[in-house]
């Protein structure tokens, strides 16, 4: 996975107006990041079907359990084939910028 393709990813699930949190931990001054939430939506076909072939292969779309706002609900977990790894102000850009 490279900063390219996770920009593409981040850029479509905006454009679509999803709920995304990122699955991430922080090592030594840098963000590993090892995949992408989705809150307000559970159909992972829907999801896939938003990516090119190319990004495609580069991520696994599943579902998952998650607690969400107290309870338990069943989420989109976009998990890489590859952990990637950026800097933390890397990371706070899109963090921020989804918040916003």
């Amino acid at each position: 996975m490279n900063k390219e393709t996770l920009d593409k990813i981040v850029k479509i699930l905006k454009e679509k107006s999803f709920d995304i949190k990122f699955e991430c931990h922080l090592f030594a001054g840098k963000s590993h990041i090892r995949g992408i939430y989705i809150y307000n939506s559970n159909d992972k076909s829907s999801i896939k079907s938003l990516f090119d072939k190319l990004t495609s292969k580069n991520i696994k779309v599943q579902t998952t359990m998650s607690w969400y706002l107290g309870e338990r609900k069943e989420i989109v977990l976009i998990k890489f084939n590859d952990e990637m790894v950026i800097e933390i102000p890397e990371m706070e850009k899109y963090m921020v910028s989804n918040s916003a």
